[in-house]
């Protein structure tokens, strides 16, 4: 990815959509840590109405509410 970066000559930019999920925001940010290589990293929080309004797939095996104990108070 940084030599992707290198070659485009532009800053690089990331988008991450994601639910409120303790060990998806511990893995995106240990992602954008080692990448290091954006120069803006955007964090979009899904909540369980926009999953439903716009259809979007959730992980088989999830039941229940979303872990959103902490991540409220959060900025993402």
């Amino acid at each position: 990815m940084k030599a992707r970066g290198r070659a485009e000559r532009r800053p690089a930019a990331l988008v991450l959509a994601g639910d409120f999920d303790a060990s998806g925001m511990d893995i995106s940010r240990s992602f954008v840590e080692m990448t290091s290589c954006w120069k803006k990293v955007h964090r979009i929080g899904l909540d369980e109405e926009l999953i439903t309004r716009y259809g979007l797939p959730v992980l088989r095996g999830v039941r229940g509410r979303h872990d959103l104990v902490g991540l409220h108070r959060r900025r993402l």
